[in-house]
């Protein structure tokens, strides 16, 4: 288990040897992560090709015993109404024939004798499982069901695995086998490797009436991908396509597009080539972001390995700038020498920053006296503690902090690189809520924010200068102030 924002292993979730040989669909509900595959066996104790696990540790849930289970790969699994439905290549379940599909109890992993397929598929793999609208529909490389033609697609009741005869494909898909599906609204979207459907030319992605499967010719995706996909994700208005295909209508996309939901067409916004020359063979979308998992190994030339992190931006298609594990750096001296100050007068310096980021929410930056807790050393005397206030915040450069009054000590602002207050997009302030204030009191050794961005802007570099002003007491004798000041940036939180 990876923690889905940062990338960082689980290390609290351990499979110990975990399974024999590849996991292939997993589903989590009921307080149980059940896995299916072609293993036969998990943490040393046997499991044909269907397993329980506890989601937090890892552990095998022994009380969900398949027996002898599959006799062949289970490529899909779906989780409902207390039943495990499995789709794959087997013919029998714990000794009872069930061809290439079956559902089995959710907690003992016993055969479900009330969902019977008959005959089952036939001809060919069960690769893609949905449930909706009181259909479970399948998709794979079969040519029939229980002894009717169904060409890689079929719909059967959920409860006694008859075939729905109202779900009728026809020809169905042709050229390849179906190894996704995705229902939204009346809708069910396929994705494969056919080449048509219905008679009618669809490159690898495709969408059917749900109810009648017959083909919807609204969504019209032209030449389609020219490769085979395997994996499909929607979001209100895209569906999301990844497979292993180096164009789709005609327009380069490697492995990963965005198409419009309704209309099929290609999403322009979306990037060519974000992961070159690889499959993607898994796709979801969670808290704005599509997960991707496939043979990756480097998103825009950053390095990742099997899974990544797309912003779902507020503009057309995926942001191309990958999330991946969310990093924030920075780049800033120091060391800050104020220079000579007279009793009761200020000095100000400078203190630039660049900060680089893909947090998605944006950073916050830090400071803190990393020297003595009063911000600055003086050559002379002892410098005040930070007793400037806050004030208004300002536009230019030195800034004009009002010289009356008791106040001494250290202060500091922030603004972008060309002296200016920063741009609303980042925020000025401490939180998000993007406070117009710019100006801060002093610095201690305790870290403080000092400027939060409202949000991730193309992993652009964003810079910035601290304003760091000293002003000595009447009573302070002449003399240079210097300090260590600490920057550091973090990522906002949710």
């Amino acid at each position: 288990a990876i923690d889905a924002r940062s990338g960082e292993l689980d290390a609290s979730f351990d499979p110990g040897a975990g399974s024999d040989m590849p996991v292939q669909s997993l589903q989590e509900s009921g307080g149980r992560l059940y896995i299916a595959g072609d293993f036969t066996s998990y943490a040393g104790t046997g499991r044909n090709r269907l397993a329980a696990v506890d989601p937090a540790t890892g552990a095998l849930v022994g009380g969900f015993n398949p027996g002898s289970g599959a006799n062949a790969v289970v490529a899909s699994l779906l989780v409902d109404a207390g039943r495990v439905y499995i789709g794959g290549d087997f013919t029998s379940y714990n000794g009872t024939g069930r061809n290439r599909i079956a559902a089995v109890n959710a907690t003992t992993g016993a055969l479900d004798g009330g969902f019977n397929p008959g005959s089952g598929a036939t001809g060919g793999a069960v690769n893609a499982l949905e449930l909706a609208g009181g259909r479970l529909y399948l998709g794979g490389n079969f040519t029939s069901y229980n002894g009717t033609g169904r060409a890689r697609l079929a719909a059967v009741n959920p409860t006694t695995g008859a075939l729905d005869g109202t779900f009728n494909p026809g020809s169905g898909a042709t050229g390849g086998p179906v190894r996704d599906l995705e229902v939204v609204g009346s809708r069910l979207y396929l994705a494969g490797g056919f080449t048509s459907y219905g008679g009618v030319p669809r490159g690898s992605v495709a969408a059917v009436n749900a109810t009648t499967a017959a083909l919807d010719a609204g969504f019209d995706p032209g030449t389609g991908a020219d490769g085979g996909l395997w994996a499909l994700a929607a979001t209100a208005e895209h569906l999301y396509i990844g497979g292993f295909f180096a164009n789709v209508d005609g327009q380069p996309r490697r492995s990963l597009a965005a198409l419009d939901l309704l209309d099929g067409s290609l999403d322009p916004g979306s990037d060519a080539a974000l992961f070159g020359n690889v499959a993607v063979y898994d796709l979801g979308v969670s808290e704005g972001h599509l997960r991707v998992g496939g043979a990756i190994s480097n998103v825009n030339g950053v390095a990742q390995s099997g899974f990544a992190l797309l912003n779902l931006c507020d503009r057309d298609g995926f942001c191309p700038d990958p999330i991946l594990r969310e990093y924030v750096t920075v780049s800033a001296p120091a060391s800050v020498a104020m220079g000579a100050t007279l009793p009761g007068t200020s000095q100000v310096a400078a203190l630039p920053v660049s900060v680089q980021s893909n947090a998605f929410f944006g950073y916050s930056l830090l400071l803190d006296d990393a020297q003595d807790g009063h911000a600055l050393a003086c050559s002379v005397g002892a410098c005040a503690g930070s007793t400037i206030g806050n004030g208004p915040g300002t536009v230019t450069f030195p800034f004009p902090w009002p010289e009356a009054g008791p106040a001494n000590g250290f202060g500091i602002t922030v603004v972008n690189s060309g002296r200016e207050a920063k741009h609303p997009r980042w925020g000025t302030g401490t939180s998000h809520t993007q406070i117009e204030d710019n100006r801060y009191a002093g610095l201690t050794s305790t870290p403080q924010v000092v400027h939060a961005t409202s949000r991730y802007h193309d992993q652009l570099l964003d810079e910035t200068v601290i304003g760091l002003r000293a002003r000595a007491d009447i009573a302070q004798p002449p003399g240079d102030y210097s300090g260590v000041i600490t920057v550091t940036v973090l990522p906002n939180a949710l």
